[in-house]
């Protein structure tokens, strides 16, 4: 007799589509951060990474818009300096509960 325990995973959670992660500061306070690579590839499809079309401008202009609609603080810096707990802190700071990091290497 075979016997198969089929749990279901945990669905990864999504704002849109767009999977984010949870992190807290304090332990208590949660904040969604998306990923921009995960934002713009919802944005523009898949082809986004390969079209040069879309310029720099444009899609920064896409992801501030997307900010803008859910309530969300976008966080970038160069990979040296890039920390997920500050863009959490300044997220909170701005009374954002949701952020999109960018890392700028």
């Amino acid at each position: 007799m075979t016997c198969c325990f089929n749990t279901p995973e945990t669905p990864q959670p999504t704002i849109d589509d767009i999977p984010y992660a949870l992190y807290s500061e304090d332990g208590v306070y949660m904040v969604k951060v998306v990923n921009v690579c995960d934002l713009l590839t919802d944005i523009y499809g898949e082809d986004y990474w390969s079209n040069w079309d879309i310029d720099y401008d444009s899609s920064h202009a896409a992801v501030i818009a997307w900010c803008k609609k859910h309530n969300s603080y976008y966080y970038s810096a160069a990979r040296k300096n890039f920390k997920i707990f500050i863009a959490v802190r300044e997220a909170i700071e701005a009374g954002n509960d949701t952020v999109v990091v960018e890392d700028l290497s």
